[in-house]
């Protein structure tokens, strides 16, 4: 088995080798869910693509396909969504698979009462060796397994172990209830009391005459313990009940008299008729044990929400093959088997608005991403098989989304139009950053007429929806829009806001400086900036803060320490990034 392409897939890039239609058939024909989601810390533009995407990819056939966001919306993508009355896509933080997506939640299950018969028949038509047991409310009480039933009821007489005590194939001595020895046995009950009373029986067969069976049962010393199989001589019969034999069993559905049966209850002498002879009635008693005697509950469990990877290890290195999928309140949840894990992953992912895995929702590199469309610098790993590619350079990842409308012949609902105009003027500043393209004005221009609002409005309306610096606490300002990049040696990540204005930042710089150095310890970076713009006066300042030769580098100017002027700068993608990297590779 290849465990590699469950827990760490290799990608492979082949630009344009798929086609929607592909996609399509990866999520039907196998029934899987395909997520399209943003980057992590997601701004409007990725969540409003994402949405976009989706809508578009159902008006195109795809039934099992759903944007998320992996993480919490702003207030502004929050409010853009409320404007047009849609709902937001839902936050999920992981798209790991779990045991609960490739376990078995409906195996053959035992409980504790059944016999080792009815145990054996579904061992059987399972075709496993082992199937998990439970109680009367479903809680998971053990395993029960092929090779611990031989080895206890092959048991020699009187061995220690699994099998000790004598009850054995080879031995005398089984341990059931009456009912239980009548389901295995096909036996009526004529008399008996407390029938689910589990009891021990020394089984003997009445097959000799009555003196020299008498003169046998009489040496006996577990007299109260002793169980006779007979058929149909009277005389035998009658010997049982006078000796006050406990149980007593007729074979062959033989009948017996109604006086020795009343006097069978005076004396406490259950009986049991059945229909088979005495050498299958022997063989059968041994198998109507209950389940609950052949337990083995030191086992290896796991729970539904177990992520795959974690335990496929210590999975593998066991002897066992099928496991029990406990819930926290101990219900049997599933099982999952050896062979589960060669399934195909429940989840494949479509990402927008980045390409690089450190930025995308946690557990991407443990699902297969079948698609990507980014408008930012290529970075993704090699992939196993062709996905499909969509990279331009455009402002906005919701205009590439437009573009795909236009180029299929559809036409987004009003409320889609509105959520991509968001996308849009967010992502380009309305269109005055520096990332901004013919094609970017293009788009708003088609949108306007759907949505039927202007986009210089509808900008300001989000500039207006409320200030990330003035209202959140440092360290969500610092997480609103991070984005992490390697360069080189260097691990480094960027945070960029958009105010209309600097006094904000002003007033909580200092704060914000100390939890942006608190980050840059914890996370193991080499150098954070938080970029501020001011989208009125079209320009930004950078709170940074690093190791001492990167710091040293920086090409902007300082107004102070640890913050930089980065005047006309507007983008982090096409201003501040490549210079940021430039710095890293000079830096020794």
């Amino acid at each position: 088995m290849n465990s590699r392409n469950i827990s760490q897939p290799r990608w492979k890039i082949e630009l344009g080798a798929a086609t929607d239609k592909a996609v399509k058939q990866t999520a039907d024909q196998d029934n899987r869910k395909i997520w399209i989601t943003g980057h992590r810390n997601p701004d409007t533009d990725s969540i409003a693509s994402a949405f976009a995407y989706a809508e578009l990819k159902k008006i195109m056939g795809s039934e099992n396909v759903f944007a998320a966001a992996p993480g919490l919306a702003s207030a502004k993508t929050e409010f853009l969504f409320k404007k047009f009355a849609t709902t937001l896509p839902p936050v999920i933080n992981d798209v790991s698979p779990k045991l609960k997506d490739i376990m078995n939640p409906t195996p053959p299950v035992a409980k504790l009462e059944d016999s080792l018969l009815e145990v054996m028949d579904m061992l059987q038509e399972s075709r496993q060796y082992r199937i998990p047991v439970v109680g009367k409310e479903g809680e998971f009480s053990g395993m029960i397994s092929l090779f611990d039933m031989a080895d206890r009821l092959f048991q020699k007489p009187g061995a220690q172990g699994v099998g000790g005590g004598g009850r054995s194939l080879i031995g005398r001595e089984i341990m059931a209830s009456l009912n239980l020895a009548a389901t295995t046995l096909n036996a009526d009950i004529l008399c008996g009391e407390n029938l689910d009373e589990i009891e021990t029986f020394d089984i003997y067969v009445g097959a000799m005459s009555t003196e020299r069976l008498k003169s046998l049962l009489s040496r006996k010393r577990r007299r109260n313990k002793l169980g006779l199989i007979v058929g149909d001589r009277y005389d035998v019969h009658k010997l049982a009940v006078d000796m006050k034999i406990p149980l007593m069993i007729i074979t062959g559905h033989s009948e017996t008299f109604s006086e020795l049966i009343n006097q069978a209850k005076k004396n406490g002498t259950a009986i049991l008729r059945t229909p088979f002879d005495s050498a299958t009635t022997v063989r059968r008693l041994k198998f109507s044990s209950p389940a609950s005697l052949m337990l083995n509950k030191e086992v290896q469990k796991y729970s539904p929400e177990d992520k795959i990877k974690d335990v496929i290890s210590s999975v593998m290195k066991s002897l066992d093959d099928v496991f029990p999928v406990v819930s926290q309140d101990m219900k049997l949840a599933g099982v999952i088997t050896k062979y589960d894990f060669e399934k195909e992953a429940p989840v494949s992912l479509i990402l927008v608005d980045h390409n690089e895995l450190d930025q995308s929702i946690q557990g991407a590199n443990s699902v297969p991403v079948v698609e990507i469309v980014d408008h930012h610098r290529i970075g993704i790993s090699p992939t196993d098989v062709p996905i499909k590619i969509t990279s331009d350079i455009v402002g906005s990842t919701c205009t590439m989304i437009t573009e795909k409308f236009r180029q299929n012949g559809f036409r987004p609902k009003r409320g889609t139009a509105g959520i991509l105009m968001g996308g849009i003027v967010s992502d380009t500043l309305c269109l005055r950053s520096p990332t901004t393209t013919e094609r970017d004005r293009q788009a708003l221009k088609w949108l306007e007429k759907i949505a039927g609002c202007e986009s210089e409005e509808l900008y300001k309306e989000l500039m207006g929806a409320g200030s990330i610096v003035a209202t959140k606490q440092p360290l969500e300002v610092l997480s609103a829009d991070r984005k992490d990049y390697s360069a080189g040696k260097y691990k480094i990540a960027v945070a960029q806001v958009e105010e209309s204005g600097f006094e904000n930042f002003s007033t909580r710089k200092a704060e914000l400086l100390e939890a942006l150095k608190e980050l840059v310890s914890e996370d193991g970076l080499d150098f954070f900036g938080l970029l501020v713009t001011n989208v009125i006066r079209e320009t930004s300042v950078m709170l940074a803060a690093g190791r001492h030769n990167i710091m040293e580098n920086l090409p902007w100017p300082a107004l102070e320490p640890n913050l930089y002027e980065l005047e006309g700068v507007m983008s982090r993608k096409k201003q501040l990034l490549p210079k940021l990297l430039k710095v890293m590779e000079d830096t020794v």
